[in-house]
């Protein structure tokens, strides 16, 4: 019986250590800025350095200060050998899209970036906006919730319908990933 030579297969990558905010924060001004994400006299806050979908790829979320009364610019950023790049959406058409999340309200607008990380929701990036009516007590939800499969992070219809269903208005006020990375990094 013929048998072929054994091949010796290289290990799989490991996963890259995960970067320090030290390490990350100037990069991550330099290209908010180049972007044109970041005011010139502005501040970029690292929120937290995470991997949603456990690729081994580390995800920066950045809080920029881009203008506006009362709302701030959440950025996902890919970081990769040094690099720092916007991550990429797949949108509900299909587009290709930045990681932009917005996160500000007023008296008839609201707006949340949310990160989802548990076993009841999943692991997902989520974008809930909210408009009220002219007595400012029935709101209208979107949300759009982006999941990750290894390769890109994509819109999630049912998870998004689910999240719908669950009134945003209330996960809106609830704690959320965002205050557990602030407390962790």
């Amino acid at each position: 019986m013929y048998r072929p030579e054994s091949v010796s297969l290289p290990p799989p990558p490991a996963a890259a250590a995960k970067p320090s905010k030290a390490e990350v924060a100037p990069k991550v001004k330099e290209f908010l800025r180049k972007e044109g994400d970041l005011l010139p006299e502005g501040d970029a806050e690292i929120v937290g350095i995470i991997d949603v979908n456990g690729d081994g790829a580390w995800e920066i979320i950045a809080s920029a200060e881009a203008g506006g009364a009362y709302t701030n610019l959440f950025a996902v950023l890919a970081y990769q050998g040094g690099k720092v790049s916007y991550l990429n959406l797949v949108d509900r058409e299909g587009g290709t899209k930045e990681a932009r999340f917005v996160d500000g309200s007023s008296v008839r607008h609201a707006n949340a970036f949310m990160i989802f990380n548990d076993e009841k929701r999943g692991k997902a990036y989520v974008q809930l906006t909210g408009e009220a009516d002219s007595t400012g007590t029935k709101w209208t939800w979107d949300v759009a919730a982006y999941t990750g499969n290894g390769k890109a992070f994509r819109y999630n219809k049912t998870l998004s319908e689910r999240i719908t269903s669950e009134d945003p208005q209330k996960i809106f006020q609830e704690d959320d990933y965002l205050n557990e990375l602030f407390r962790q990094n």
